[in-house]
């Protein structure tokens, strides 16, 4: 389980993030991770049944996972600026937010 960014609503993630937090919309993502400029990070908004899913991409891993060709539920992409998503992604599975856990990885190195 990756990391997500909870909306107001099960919908409309990507208009909420443009709105609410100035995300550019990205007509064709990036295929490498290092390609993705260094101050913003690449959210994807994947339409489920019901539901959308907003997503960060914040490796190529799963960069990878994202772009999968067999995977064809529609799919919005957005850079939004690092810091934001940072703070607002978390891991539903572990409740922290992403930089909690970047803390947190730095910490268990050391």
């Amino acid at each position: 389980m990756g990391f997500y960014i909870e909306t107001k609503g099960p919908v409309n993630k990507a208009a909420e993030l443009v709105g609410l937090y100035g995300a550019k919309v990205v007509v064709v993502p990036p295929s490498r991770f290092e390609d993705i400029p260094s101050d913003m990070a690449l959210i994807s908004v994947v339409k489920n049944p019901g539901f959308e899913a907003a997503g960060l991409a914040y490796d190529d891993k799963e960069l990878k996972r994202f772009t999968y060709r067999g995977d064809v539920r529609p799919k919005q992409w957005l850079y939004l600026k690092k810091e934001v998503a940072y703070s607002l992604a978390r891991d539903v599975v572990r409740g922290m937010s992403y930089e909690e856990y970047l803390e947190k990885e730095k910490n268990d190195k050391s």
